[in-house]
């Protein structure tokens, strides 16, 4: 990875404005425990921290793209979740300092006028172990195979091992 995405992400997840028209995409921990690329790992040993978090991460990143929820068109079934938005997030188990434990999440989307925006959101409810996962403060499932389930339980979003800005495409 280049040293300007690598940059340009880092800054992009402090709440940074970076260039409106920039797409990036960056794989967490370089897929070494990543269910995507390790298939000996299932999501949930991967959420749930059962596999070590690499480096200093206090958890597991992941992103989720909601691939299929335009399909369905349920807001019931999802929440307030936007649709054209990726949000990235993890479950917290050790907290650092000025941290809570739980599940962080953050979204990424462009508003009204084009432009990137992100904002975050810590401490969040819901118990990794019973497959719940929260994503900015929607609860919903999640399956071993890395499929996000509505409150009804159809098939709505996919989890990856990247973080992302590109989910308006889908």
């Amino acid at each position: 990875m280049s040293r300007y995405l690598k940059i340009c992400l880092a800054l992009c997840l402090l709440g940074w404005p970076v260039a409106d028209s920039m797409a990036w995409r960056v794989r967490f921990d370089h897929g070494k425990n990543c269910p995507d690329l390790n298939r000996k790992v299932t999501w949930h040993d991967y959420i749930t921290n059962k596999v070590r978090p690499v480096g200093s991460s206090m958890g597991n990143p992941y992103g989720v793209e909601f691939r299929w929820a335009k399909l369905i068109d349920d807001r019931d079934a999802i929440g307030n979740l936007m649709t054209n938005a990726c949000y990235t997030g993890g479950y917290i188990i050790k907290p650092a300092a000025g941290s809570k434990k739980g599940y962080t999440s953050r979204r990424f989307y462009k508003n009204s006028r084009g432009r990137n925006e992100t904002d975050a959101r810590h401490g969040l409810p819901g118990d990794p172990s019973k497959y719940e996962i929260n994503i900015h403060g929607v609860e919903l499932m999640y399956t071993d195979t890395g499929f996000v389930l509505d409150k009804k339980g159809r098939r709505v979003g996919l989890l990856v091992c990247y973080g992302s800005n590109e989910c308006g495409r889908y």
